[in-house]
């Protein structure tokens, strides 16, 4: 685990703020608790301009927050602000009476196996494994975006919104497809809200979502493009690589 030397620590900390979110900043010199100045410190986090300022003079190398009776899964806002820092975020939810783990995300976390991760929205969901798939098989990094779960309920376009800013364009014809396009689906939604690869030979690879934002009984897995056929709404082919 990233940081295990601050593990104990950080989950003292966070029981004792219960209920209202726990924050800490990580530098070179250490782990420091600091103020949640947020204005509903229950349900947010916001650090003082002075703390910040202070962490990245001693050089700041993560930031980790709590989630009091919460899932330990990353808001939009929490996701957003990582990608504004780009350093390395960690979140652990409580109930005031015990913590989960820590859990990391971030493009400097090191990269889950793409075979045995489990479902967890905004860490391991289905764009990150998108995401992963091109950075460990094709050596391209794609944008990261925040999102807030079930995005498509509330009428949020996340792929058809960012997909052309990420380097990609639109196929017209499904039998088109080729070795490495994204294809995205629409389940019971009129808008898409999955996304995977096509591999070749007929098969896709992909993480299928859930009904909750974490779901450790879902793995990535391979099969064959007809079984989701009347589900796909799009293909997707990045711009700078050339897979014929």
């Amino acid at each position: 685990m990233m940081f295990d030397q601050y593990k104990n620590y950080i989950k003292e900390e966070t029981l004792k703020e219960y209920p209202l979110e726990a924050v800490f900043l990580i530098t070179k010199n250490g782990c420091k608790k600091v103020d949640n100045i947020a204005k509903d410190p229950e349900s947010s986090f916001s650090v003082k301009t002075r703390d910040i300022a202070n962490a990245q003079k001693e050089g700041l190398l993560a930031v980790v927050h709590s989630h009091p009776d919460y899932p330990a899964y990353p808001s939009h806002a929490d996701m957003q602000t990582q990608i504004n820092y780009k350093i390395p975020f960690g979140l652990l939810a409580t109930d005031g009476k015990s913590t989960t783990d820590l859990i990391w995300w971030g493009d400097c976390v090191p990269v889950p196996d793409l075979k045995t991760r489990t479902f967890r929205y905004g860490v391991t969901d289905c764009w990150s494994y998108i995401r992963d798939y091109y950075k460990i098989n094709l050596g391209i990094n794609l944008k990261d975006y925040a999102r807030e779960w079930d995005f498509w309920k509330n009428g949020n376009d996340l792929y058809t919104t960012n997909l052309n800013d990420a380097g990609f364009y639109k196929i017209d014809d499904i039998k088109n497809i080729k070795p490495n396009d994204i294809f995205l689906c629409n389940y019971r939604s009129r808008i898409p809200n999955h996304g995977g690869i096509y591999i070749g030979d007929g098969l896709i690879s992909h993480h299928m979502t859930s009904r909750d934002a974490i779901d450790i009984s879902r793995h990535p897995s391979t099969e064959p493009l007809h079984r989701h056929r009347n589900h796909i709404s799009a293909v997707y082919r990045f711009k700078d690589y050339k897979n014929d």
